[in-house]
């Protein structure tokens, strides 16, 4: 079976499932989920060693803030609704 149907039944088979797919462009270890979670982990571990907040506070803020925004937008639509009507480029050149 060539790779483009393979690629279709599997995304067939997810979607079935009632789960969102996604096509990865370019092998990389690591699931990518739990990449983005490493990245916001290592910063959260940062921040508690470097005394800025502790563990509670840290928690709370990922929990009570972006958190609860992530769970329904990832973060590019999120920058780019923060930039009002004229979106993400709004967005960098207000707030760099």
């Amino acid at each position: 079976m060539e790779y483009q149907k393979i690629l279709k039944r599997a995304n067939n088979f997810y979607l079935s499932l009632h789960r969102k797919p996604v096509h990865v462009k370019k092998e990389m270890r690591g699931h990518l989920a739990n990449r983005l979670t490493a990245a916001l982990y290592r910063e959260a571990v940062y921040l508690v060693s470097e005394g800025v907040a502790d563990v509670t506070d840290v928690d709370a803020v990922i929990s009570n803030g972006p958190g609860l925004r992530l769970a329904l937008l990832g973060p590019h639509i999120n920058y780019h609704l923060g930039g009002g009507t004229r979106g993400y480029r709004n967005y960098l050149q207000h707030l760099g």
